[in-house]
């Protein structure tokens, strides 16, 4: 996430306090997200875990919980580093996701929600295989252009669809995901009730 691709009013102290209450999910919608991750990833038992984009750590506790592991929230948005400190949430550093201040190979797993589209993908993903060990994971949970009419706030705002248009990922990464986006949802399948947000799971392993 770089200085252009983070827009601005994420350091908004008062934005940040916003977003924390308006995006706050309840427990049990929490819980399917981490029943969703433990399905996606059933044999790893990932140590260091990074919430990348953290934001104000809508998931950086359940991500502890849900691995048994210690997470790292990372976000290049001081003010929203300071809603999720303020929350209670441990290890936190700013830091931008196309220059990571992590040591090759000493990530088991890393995790973006909703934040693909905010970053230089160009410049993240060697990032991301840098410093994720061999055999360990990204796993990026975001809307795609496939499902931006599960939407319904754009039934009231018509403009933001030529908006999402531009910024997520375009047809070429869906095709080229479609079978982990079929493996993603037979897994949500399997949680105790469906995941009703609409936005797509991707796992990724690192090959040694």
């Amino acid at each position: 996430m770089d200085e252009h691709a983070r827009p601005a009013p994420y350091h908004d102290p008062a934005v940040a306090a916003a977003y924390r209450e308006a995006r706050a999910l309840p427990d049990d919608v929490l819980a399917v997200w981490a029943g969703a991750l433990r399905g996606l990833l059933p044999h790893a038992r990932p140590r260091v875990v990074v919430d990348l984009g953290c934001g104000t750590g809508r998931f950086t506790a359940t991500l502890a919980r849900t691995f048994a592991a210690a997470v790292l929230g990372m976000d290049p948005a001081p003010a929203m580093l300071r809603e999720c400190r303020a929350a209670g949430a441990g290890a936190l550093a700013a830091a931008h996701a196309e220059a990571l201040p992590l040591r090759a190979g000493s990530v088991d797993l890393v995790f973006l929600s909703m934040v693909y589209h905010h970053v230089d993908a160009a410049r993240a993903v060697p990032e991301l295989a840098r410093v994720v060990r061999p055999g360990g994971h990204v796993v990026v949970r975001n809307a795609t252009r496939d499902i931006l009419d599960g939407f319904e706030y754009k039934r009231f705002f018509p403009e933001a669809r030529a908006l999402d248009e531009e910024r997520l990922p375009d047809d070429l990464f869906a095709v080229r995901l479609a079978a982990f986006s079929a493996h993603c949802r037979a897994r949500a399948a399997a949680a105790d009730r469906p995941i009703d947000e609409p936005v797509d799971l991707f796992a990724f392993r690192r090959r040694a």
